[in-house]
């Protein structure tokens, strides 16, 4: 235990390699939650989606550049920033997860939902970033069982 954790710090541990995700039931979809505090909705929006225009067509977002095991399609990524980030975590979760979810992600101005239909199949590997907090999957219904 103690020999990882020193292997791990010292950058010489075998990193975890990307796969894919386990089948999901059937009526079922997989989200993922990201979280932080990135101060303004233009830095949040800068850094969670693709730049609109700029000098590279079809530069990548910087969170596409931070999860490089992870195959990312931004129509499949959500962002809210302040008091938009409670409308888009009611999109997705309900219930008792709900409020587990508002529970995690409190005191970040911005989270992040991605459908695991972002990595389009192919094998994954999702993480924190230098400005997210990643807080694993959430199974839910499919839209069209809700």
């Amino acid at each position: 235990m103690i020999g990882r954790l020193i292997a791990r710090l010292l950058g010489l541990a075998p990193r975890p390699e990307a796969r894919r995700a386990a089948p999901l039931p059937p009526e079922t979809r997989r989200v993922h939650l990201f979280s932080g505090t990135l101060g303004s909705e233009a830095e949040a929006m800068a850094y969670v989606m693709p730049p609109m225009e700029g000098p590279v067509a079809d530069a990548p977002a910087p969170l596409t550049v931070d999860l490089p095991e992870a195959f990312l399609d931004p129509a499949h990524v959500h962002m809210g920033y302040g008091s938009g980030a409670e409308p888009l975590l009611e999109r997705f979760f309900s219930d008792e997860m709900l409020l587990d979810v508002r529970h995690i992600t409190a005191g970040a101005d911005t989270v992040v939902v991605i459908d695991e239909a972002a990595m389009g199949g192919f094998p994954f590997m999702l993480q924190d970033t230098p400005r997210l907090t990643y807080h694993g999957p959430f199974e839910l219904p499919a839209p069209a069982a809700r």
